[in-house]
Formats: C-alpha cells, structure tokens, sequence
C-alpha cells in the first residue's frame, strides 16, 4: 500500500521510459479517437451525430453526394489528422530538445495524459452514479450522458420558436452569430481565472505544462464535454437569430477547421510554424487558437488573462481589453513564474480540491467564504498545495517583449 501511495506522489521526471514509435504511433491514434469524441473534436461529433440521426434534414446540403459517406469520411479525416499531429508533435519535440529537457517533456506529456485519463474515468463513474440514483428512486436506470443527449435533442424544437431579430446580409449574419455564441466561452474562461476555487479545482491542471504537446496537456476544464453537446445548440440557435434558418453547412465546415487549427493551440514543437505560415496564422486569429491561444499559457504574470476568448478575431478579448499579441517566438508557458511543481497525474488532478480541503479544515469559519467564492488572489492564513515546491525563477515581462521584439 505504501509503495502504491508514494508511486501516486512520486515525480514522473525520476523514470525514463524509452519511447518505442511504434508504440507511439498506437498511442496518438488512440488519442484521435479520444480527442474527436471527448475532447476538441466533441462539438463537431455532435454536429455529425444530428445529421446522421435526421439525414432527411440535411442531406439537401450535399445533392446526390450520399450524406453518410460524407460524414463517417469527415469523421475518419478528422482522427487521422489528430493522431498524425500528435505523433509529429512528439517526434519533433525528442529531436529539438536537450537530454534534461527531453526528460521533462516526456514527464510532462505522459503525467498530464493520465491526468485526462483520470477525469474521463472519474466522468463515467459519475454518469453511472447518477444513472444508479434515478433507479433507487424511480426503478429506471438512465445514465447522466443519455439524459443530457436526449434533453439536447429536444432542444432542437426551440429552432422554430427563436425569432429572426435581424435579418443581417449573408455571410454577415453568420459572423454575427458565432461571435455572439463564443460570449458563453468568454464568460466561463475569464470566471476560471478568477475564481480561485474554479481555478484550482477546475482550471490550474491546463496550466502546468511548460513544454507543450496535444495529448500533453491537462483538460481545459473538468467535465467539460458535458456541455459540449448543449454549446453546438447554441451555437445553431444563435445563428437563427440573424438568419431565418439554422446555417447547418456553414456551422459544420467552421467546426471542423476550428478542430484542425486547435491542435496548434499546445504544441510548443509547431510554434514557429503556426506563426510564420501565414495562412494557419491567418486562420489562428479568425479562431483565436494557435498561437493566439498558445500565448493565452504565458507564464508571465497576468498575462494568462489574455486571449480567453476565440473566434470572430478574439473579439471579446478586443472589446474588454484582454487580446495580447503573440511574440515572434515561443513564450516561456506553465504556471507564472514556472514554479518547481510535481509532475505526477493524480498530484496534477487532485492538488486543487486538496488545497480548498485543507484550507476549510484549517481556517475559522470566517475565512470558509472567501476560500469557496473568493478570488484567486485571496489567500488564507493557512494554506497548503501538495503541488508546488517552491519558486526558483521570476519570469520577468521583459523576457515576453524581447521575444516580441526579436
């Protein structure tokens, strides 16, 4: 037992596991999967999920072309294309970095993969828990994901109800739309970085990383893909408000670029890439992903404040004042200043709703309020955090201008 205790605090970066690229190659696939149906690429599954449920509705958009060809092609397309970034992602970054560094980035992206892991494990277990609630209660069993699929679906009639406020000229109406929908994001990014219970027990863990890799990075937010599903409605409904009907074609094809371009959002080995090709840069700031998004992980302080929105050109970060500019080359990324940290999934995933445990048994009752709905600058009298060490660096906002300037 208390070998598997230490070996669940112990430090990723003490082993150094050889990477096999076949095993590797399994693995990035294994992840395609994981990322379309669960993670990035879960909004555009639920967009094709309701094609392929009511294919009499849509298949008008694609003539004689047979509309579920297209989108299992979509579908297969989209997986390949994430586990062949992962994989390159990987590789380069083995080949760019020094032997100390390369142990890290190897600590960093398999610490944080179990880390995704572990919330998709904790996820299904809290569907089937609810699932096994309905039943004491009412002899049904029906699991939290089904419910919330069939309450999305008939959410679905709320498309004939919504009013057409604007009938704005085509594609002004569509633009008009997705800006208005990505105001939920905005809202629910900028809370997790200032509410210190949501920042640590919600967000933090997407922050730790300072060498960046899409599998290699901790969920955005826990539980996230929960609502994923209810976004796409949203999304789809938002556009009926300056367009007469729901623009299904338009909403697939901008969801499954925005898919594409995302994967650039944490990888540190295709930085230089996505900034100075400037067709994927141009695209990265329609979407706000990229390096935009990649610039949002600085680890300078205040500046993971910026670029929390996405798409329109960030422009809700423009209008609040939190767009920033992304440097020429890569920013030092991770929580400010680098602290020295545990590189260890469950530390990662746990450390946030121990830190808020430990400060509500520690503190007077007083302090109870301010520790749950304070912000993230308030600190307690007694506090702990199991997953920072300590502080050896201060990342100086000078370092970020040089790297603009260079």
């Amino acid at each position: 037992m208390n070998r598997i205790i230490q070996l669940a605090s112990k430090d990723f970066r003490a082993f150094d596991w050889p990477v096999k690229l076949s095993a590797l190659l399994v693995v990035c696939l294994a992840f395609g999967v994981y990322d379309f149906y669960f993670d990035t690429g879960a909004k555009l599954n639920g967009i094709i999920e309701q094609a392929l449920k009511n294919p009499a509705a849509y298949q008008h958009h694609f003539g004689a072309v047979d509309l579920s060809r297209v989108m299992y092609g979509l579908v297969a397309a989209t997986m390949l294309y994430i586990a062949g970034h992962a994989y390159f992602s990987y590789t380069l970054m083995l080949k760019k970095t020094a032997p100390d560094e390369r142990r890290k980035f190897k600590a960093i992206v398999l610490s944080h993969a179990l880390a995704n892991a572990i919330d998709l494990i904790i996820t299904f277990f809290i569907f089937s828990a609810f699932g096994g609630i309905l039943y004491l209660f009412s002899g049904r069993y029906l699991s939290l994901d089904t419910a919330i699929t069939a309450a999305t679906e008939n959410l679905g009639a709320l498309f004939q109800s919504i009013p057409t406020l604007i009938e704005l000229p085509y594609p002004l109406g569509f633009f008009a739309a997705i800006v208005l929908a990505d105001l939920p994001q905005y809202i629910k990014h900028w809370l997790t970085h200032q509410s210190r219970f949501l920042w640590y027990v919600v967000h933090r863990i997407h922050h730790t990383a300072e060498l960046m890799h899409p599998f290699g990075i901790g969920p955005a937010f826990a539980l996230d893909f929960i609502l994923r599903l209810p976004i796409f409605i949203l999304t789809l409904a938002a556009t009926k408000i300056f367009s007469e009907q729901p623009l299904f074609i338009e909403t697939l094809v901008v969801t499954f670029v925005g898919v594409l371009i995302e994967k650039f959002n944490h990888s540190s080995a295709f930085y230089h890439f996505a900034y100075h090709n400037k067709f994927v840069r141009a695209i990265s700031s329609f979407y706000g992903g990229g390096v935009y998004h990649y610039t949002h992980h600085s680890a300078v302080e205040g500046q993971e404040i910026n670029n929390i929105g996405g798409m329109g050109f960030l422009f809700w970060d423009r209008l609040f004042g939190t767009f920033l500019p992304p440097p020429k080359d890569a920013p030092p990324v991770g929580l400010t200043h680098q602290p020295d940290i545990i590189l260890n999934p469950f530390v990662l995933y746990f450390s946030g709703i121990h830190k808020i445990i430990y400060e509500l048994k520690n503190n007077p009752p007083i302090y109870w309020l301010p520790i749950l709905f304070g912000t993230v600058h308030f600190v307690p009298p007694n506090t702990r955090d199991t997953l920072i060490l300590g502080y050896s660096k201060e990342i100086k906002k000078s370092t970020f201008q040089a790297l603009a300037s260079s």
